[in-house]
């Protein structure tokens, strides 16, 4: 029978208790709280991580530490892969005079992307001196990252790789990047 995420945090933090020499009774409620939604394999890994390397009874944001570093990296790439998507939305099927195929193009991308897409303005007509001078492909894409980057850092993504838009970019990347 796979453990629950409560008895897990019970578990490793009397582990922590025996460790560091510490009652462990007044923390118990701030992990329940911290961890108590987490996945049980994510959540050990951080346990078992938090033992090797804490040499003081480890605060919250030290077993959280390593999905904040992950979280850095993981959304601008994510960021990227988006684009590349838009792009190749706004490429192959868009065209103001027959929307049908654009629109249901559009509406199988995320909220998120959607959202950085209208930001950046992707969807407009450029005129042929504005496409000249980059606004796509530049101050268009400068935008668009900034926008999906401001969508997490604005807490509508809770955790660092819910299930979701960018955990499925990532698996799709790693899925192209893995050797055969």
């Amino acid at each position: 029978m796979p453990k629950s995420s409560d008895s897990l945090i019970r578990e490793w933090l009397f582990r922590f208790g025996v460790n560091f020499e510490k009652d462990t009774a007044p923390i118990l409620p701030v992990w329940l709280e911290a961890f108590g939604g987490m996945d049980v394999v994510v959540l050990e890994k951080l346990f078992k991580r938090a033992l090797q390397v804490c040499k003081f009874f480890p605060k919250v944001a030290d077993i959280l530490e390593p999905l904040q570093a992950t979280q850095k990296l993981a959304v601008p790439e994510a960021a990227a892969e988006a684009w590349q998507a838009v792009l190749d939305i706004r490429r192959i099927y868009w065209n103001p005079d027959i929307p049908g195929s654009f629109d249901r193009a559009v509406a199988k991308l995320s909220e998120r992307v959607r959202t950085a897409a209208r930001a950046a303005g992707v969807w407009r007509d450029f005129t042929a001196e504005e496409y000249e001078s980059g606004a796509l492909h530049t101050w268009a894409k400068k935008r668009f990252i900034e926008s999906f980057i401001a969508w997490g850092e604005l807490q509508q993504d809770q955790f660092l790789l819910p299930d979701g838009e960018v955990k499925n970019l990532l698996a799709e990347l790693a899925k192209t990047k893995a050797l055969p």
